[in-house]
């Protein structure tokens, strides 16, 4: 699913970030030039899941106000932490339209 969305994302014009697990996503976000103006966030991964990595970059104040999209299959999950809830499967469409509601074609989502 990564995969598909980061070619929707480059072909509306996005510069993409992607990272396989959430510790490769944190070490990639405190390490990057460029300040993601949206985070699409699995709570499934391995090394450090979802869950750990929100918590981490809430924890930072250069991070803590970054909007989260965050995909889950699950369909009682409620999370104030994040800005949004896309419930699997989606519609490619619709994410689209929840990225450029949270930054323009200039900014970077990662994936």
């Amino acid at each position: 699913m990564r995969v598909s969305l980061r070619f929707a994302l480059e072909n509306a014009g996005y510069d993409v970030e992607s990272a396989a697990h959430g510790r490769e996503a944190l070490d990639l976000l405190c390490t990057s030039h460029v300040m993601p103006g949206v985070i699409i966030l699995d709570l499934d991964m391995p090394l450090m899941d979802g869950q750990a990595f929100l918590r981490a970059i809430r924890l930072e104040p250069a991070f803590a106000s970054l909007p989260v999209l965050l995909s889950t299959g699950a369909t009682n999950t409620v999370m104030p932490e994040v800005t949004e809830i896309i419930r699997k499967p989606y519609d490619m469409n619709e994410i689209l339209k929840l990225v450029a509601r949270y930054c323009d074609a200039n900014v970077s989502p990662a994936v």
